[in-house]
């Protein structure tokens, strides 16, 4: 029984801290965009593209 409880609390805490952080996502894309910032998806894609250069730049140096 108390091994069931500790895990039924385990697993809500789980999804309590997904939902909170897909809630958090969509709060600061909606403001962003209100501001007419960058999105959360423009950002990690020019994040992602920053380290894709860098990545690229470390690989010719290396040669």
């Amino acid at each position: 029984m108390q091994k069931k409880r500790f895990m039924l609390k385990v697993i809500f805490i789980i999804s309590m801290t997904i939902l909170t952080s897909i809630c958090l996502i969509i709060v600061y894309d909606n403001a962003n965009t209100m501001l007419c910032n960058n999105t959360f998806k423009e950002d990690s894609k020019l994040y992602l593209e920053n380290i894709e250069t860098y990545i690229k730049n470390q690989i010719s140096n290396f040669r």
